[in-house]
């Protein structure tokens, strides 16, 4: 199988440290009410006013987690 490596290990570090960082403190914006609810049961941090979901770095590290460790590209 052909491999190909884009960037470094430790900017794939840095890249996972920011993206924590964003999701920690700025959030995303979640419109869809179902979604919205969903998160804050989970434990996210959701402003209904906003619809602002922020979640902690212990939530984001276990949906990483549960997600495959392989992804293929091909062609369609």
């Amino acid at each position: 199988m052909l491999t190909c490596k884009i960037i470094s290990s430790k900017e794939i570090g840095d890249i996972h440290d920011a993206s924590l960082n964003i999701l920690r403190k700025i959030g995303i914006k979640v419109n869809h009410n179902e979604v919205f609810d969903i998160l804050g049961d989970a434990g996210a941090v959701v402003d209904k006013k906003t619809k602002i979901v922020k979640f902690s770095e212990d939530m984001v590290t276990g949906g990483i987690q549960k997600a495959g460790k392989k992804h293929i590209l091909q062609g369609r």
